[in-house]
């Protein structure tokens, strides 16, 4: 996901292997120095780590409020919380 070249990509291990799934698995900021205000894209596993008994949690965050998330997105497919993420970054890059 590196292409999002206006993204500070922190993370990014969404395409690890299912060993590795933990709550710290991506996490992105995005600046708008014109508004003051930064959005965090975070990603993280929850559960056990089969997929089975757990899932993926996308937060969208807007200047560093984690208490108050402003987006909360689960799905138990790496594959489509990757695309969620990749949405989210387009959108927040578009306001």
């Amino acid at each position: 996901m590196t292409h999002f070249e206006k993204w500070k990509i922190i993370k990014d291990d969404l395409q690890s292997e299912d060993r590795f799934l933990t709550q710290d698995m991506f996490q992105a900021e995005y600046k708008f120095s014109k508004y003051e205000t930064v959005f965090t894209i975070d990603v993280g596993w929850y559960g056990e780590h089969s997929k089975k008994n757990g899932k993926f949690i996308l937060y969208v965050i807007k200047d560093y409020k984690w208490d108050n998330p402003i987006l909360k997105l689960s799905s138990t497919s790496a594959t489509i919380i990757t695309d969620m993420v990749k949405k989210m970054m387009l959108f927040i890059e578009s306001l």
